[in-house]
Order: C-alpha cells, then sequence, then structure tokens
C-alpha cells in the first residue's frame, strides 16, 4: 500500500493484540487509521493478488513511454570507477531522425512521454539535446502528450546559460555526482585528459541552480569507498551549509564497485554488509541535517524499488540507434535488445527483450516474498540473470534499518511542523 504509521507506545499492546486476534473491540479512531492505510483489511482479502493486478496494469499500459536518449556516448570525465569503453560519439542526424518519427508514430495512443538524458556525457552534445528537445515537444504539444525530461549528468557543463536552455527544453529532473569533499571527489572523478578540480567547477554550477526560482530537483548522488566513508561527515556538513532547506536538492548514497571498468584492480571497494549499511547510515545522518529521504521512501512504495530496464515499455537509444534496456552494461549482447531505423521502426528481438520484462516466475521465492508489491523480481534484471535467481533491493535486505531511519525522520518533519506552528500562533486577546 505504500503507507507508512508508527504507532504511539501507549497503544502497542492493543495494536498487537489487534494483529493477533482481530479489531473488534479496539479504539475505533486508532483502527481506523490503520484500516484506511491498509495495515488491517477484511478476512479472505488476497493482498497478493491486488499487488499483481497494480503491476499488470503497468506492464500494459500501452499508453505511457519513456526513452533514454545518448547524444553523446562519449564524455569528458575519466571516473576511475566507470565501465563504460566510451566507443562511440556524438549521435547521429539519422537517429535524431528516427527518434522523431518512432514519437510521431506512436502519439496517438500515447497520454505520457519521458526522456531521459544519459551518456557519455549528454551536455557534450547540448545541441543535440534542444534539436530533439523541440522536435518532441511539438509532437507532444499537437497531441496533448503530457512531456517531462530528465537528465543524468556529471554537471562540469550545466552552465547557467546551459541551464537555460534545458528548462527551454523541460529538463527539470537531474543527477548530479559529488563523492565527498573535493580531495576525495577528484580523486575519482577526473578529467579525460587527467587533470582533476572538477569539484569545485561542479558545485559552483549547483549554487547557480540553487540561486534560479525555476521548478527542478537534483538528486545528488553520492558514490562511496571504505576510504571515502570516513570523512563524510564533513562533507554532509558542508552540504548542509550549500543546500539544506531547499526541497529540490536530495541526497543519494551507493558504494562504490568494481562495474567491470580498467580500473577495477585498483579500486578498494566496501563488502556487500558494509555497503549496505552505510548507504542507508549516511542517508540517516542526511536526513538529520534537513535533506529529504525520498530515495528511501520511493524505494518502499508499489513498484518504488522496480528497474526502469524492467518497464516493457521504457527503452535506452544510443548514439548509433542501437536500442538497449539497461544504461550499465552496454557491451553484454544480452542488453543489445533491437534497433532504430532512420524511417522510425523500432525493431526488437524478442527473445532478449523478454529476459528483461519477464515477472516473478510463477510459484519462485518473489512470488511469496512480502516485498513483492515493490519490485515484482524486476530490482536488477542484470544481476537476476548474472546470478540465475532472485535480486533483491538493497533496501528489502536492510529493512529493519531502513524502516527505523524513515520513522525517525518522519518524527523529526512532524516536530517541526509543531514548531513552526506554535511560532506562528496568535497572542492571547487582553481586557
Amino acid at each position: 500500500m505504500g503507507a507508512f504509521a508508527r504507532i504511539p507506545s501507549e497503544d502497542r499492546a492493543s495494536v498487537t493484540c489487534a494483529i493477533l486476534h482481530g479489531i473488534e473491540g479496539f479504539p475505533k479512531g486508532l483502527i481506523a487509521d490503520l484500516c484506511l492505510n491498509g495495515f488491517f483489511v477484511p478476512e479472505g482479502t488476497d493482498e497478493a493478488a491486488t499487488a499483481k493486478q497494480l503491476y499488470a496494469k503497468q506492464a500494459s499500459a500501452t499508453n505511457v513511454l519513456h526513452l533514454i536518449l545518448m547524444p553523446n556516448e562519449n564524455c569528458n570525465f575519466r571516473c576511475k570507477y566507470c565501465s563504460q569503453s566510451f566507443a562511440r560519439n556524438r549521435m547521429s542526424k539519422a537517429v535524431v531522425t528516427g527518434i522523431e518519427r518512432f514519437v510521431r508514430s506512436q502519439a496517438d495512443k500515447l497520454a505520457v512521454l519521458t526522456v531521459g538524458w544519459f551518456g557519455g556525457e549528454p551536455l557534450t552534445a547540448s545541441d543535440i539535446i534542444q534539436d530533439i528537445s523541440q522536435r518532441l515537444q511539438a509532437i507532444c504539444a499537437e497531441r496533448e502528450i503530457e512531456y517531462s525530461s530528465s537528465m543524468t549528468t556529471n554537471g562540469y557543463l550545466l552552465t547557467p546559460a546551459v541551464a537555460s536552455v534545458l528548462f527551454a527544453a523541460e529538463v527539470r529532473r537531474f543527477q548530479i555526482t559529488l563523492d565527498g569533499l573535493p580531495e576525495e571527489h577528484d580523486r575519482l572523478r577526473v578529467l579525460a585528459d587527467g587533470t582533476s578540480g572538477t569539484f569545485h567547477r561542479i558545485i559552483s554550477n549547483l549554487r547557480y541552480m540553487r540561486s534560479q526560482p525555476e521548478l527542478f530537483s537534483i538528486n545528488i548522488r553520492v558514490n562511496f569507498d571504505p576510504h571515502s566513508a570516513d570523512r563524510m561527515d564533513a562533507f554532509l556538513t558542508l552540504l548542509e551549509s550549500e543546500f539544506s532547506g531547499d526541497g529540490r536538492f536530495i541526497l543519494d548514497f551507493h558504494p562504490v564497485g568494481k562495474w567491470g571498468g580498467p580500473h577495477d584492480g585498483s579500486l578498494t571497494v566496501c563488502g556487500a554488509e558494509q555497503g549496505r549499511f552505510l548507504a542507508l547510515d549516511l542517508a540517516d545522518r542526511a536526513g538529520q541535517k534537513g535533506f529529504e529521504l525520498f530515495a528511501i521512501k520511493d524505494r518502499l512504495k508499489p513498484l518504488g524499488s522496480r528497474c526502469y530496464a524492467a518497464d516493457p515499455h521504457s527503452f535506452v537509444i544510443g548514439s548509433d540507434g542501437t536500442v538497449y534496456k539497461c544504461t550499465v552494461a552496454f557491451d553484454d549482447p544480452r542488453n543489445h535488445v533491437g534497433v532504430l531505423t532512420e524511417a522510425g521502426d523500432l525493431v526488437l528481438d524478442e527473445a532478449k527483450h523478454s529476459l528483461w520484462v519477464s515477472g516473478p516466475v510463477p510459484g519462485s521465492a518473489c512470488e511469496q516474498c512480502s516485498f513483492q508489491p515493490s519490485c515484482h523480481g524486476g530490482a536488477c534484471p542484470l544481476e537476476r540473470m548474472n546470478i540465475g535467481g532472485p535480486a533483491c533491493p538493497t533496501i528489502k535486505t536492510n529493512m529493519d534499518q531502513a524502516l527505523r531511519i524513515v520513522s525517525a525522520d518522519f518524527v523529526r518533519t512532524i516536530e517541526a511542523s509543531r514548531r513552526s506552528l506554535e511560532s506562528q500562533a496568535l497572542p492571547a486577546w487582553t481586557g
């Protein structure tokens, strides 16, 4: 149901008894709240069937299309943990035309079109982004299709002039990486010519974004290793001074992994359990400094832990027209699921495509899992294929820690609202 409740200690016994024996005879207000939010349901309710219906509705929604476009597969960075080969460069004119024609061919049945910009580094081809955006926005305006756009960028080229172009193109959601304090970030995220010092330019661009009244959101992704994790408190204090209190800035933490890049042998990475624990612990510390915990909360919602690659209506289109499902495994043949022609035909290899979008196998562990409504076996299709079995989302494997963090965050929010109301209270009238 995506609901969350924190039971007051004085009601613990009543709720525990209701869980064990039913809701008859208990305080109506408390139990009504729990019933309305799905914690108690009528006896005989098939909750698994309800979850499956929600999944089936999304999977069969032919009026929604999500395209991840790669205007340039090369990059101005060479991050130490990156796995991309940068084998191709800017998107060809034929592919640009093919994208426009493909969307136009789908327009009659579309209600929603979302476009994500990816690379390489997409801002090394901002002219292509502007060109494609204008074409797709025109189609959506003609057919009254809801249009939105996002971007994964290193932020180095996100200058004030480029930001204005992107806002006009309705790019409103960004993921930008800062991997700790300048010395930590610059150690991992270097320019293609081998020079470092990228941190200060990126944060300068973020400060400009902060100064703008535009509606947008920036997910600051923080990749950490055992060395940088020890220095995160100082980094979080820096981010607090810059962005805390501005709900447009969100933090999300991920342990660095050996993802198949040329520097894997020299990387020091966290163990799987340590990495999961630290990611949530850092999110907790960020919440205490006033940042929203959307990254955790969203993954707890129905379908919130399901990967975009598992969506049958989501496609990644490379600069040469190759169609992928995943933005991680570009060199994996299983990820080459089709091709987009200049005529606008998206030709799929259905056998490969089905590897990514299939739901839980009937009778499998995923079907019996209480966390199924959030991922439906699609947390990471690539990992599922690699290990030959269920690939559980990280948040499920650390559920107790995640729930305690979200609970504490709700309490902070309620207390802040209470203080705000008290400060706005009118003085009592005097005779």
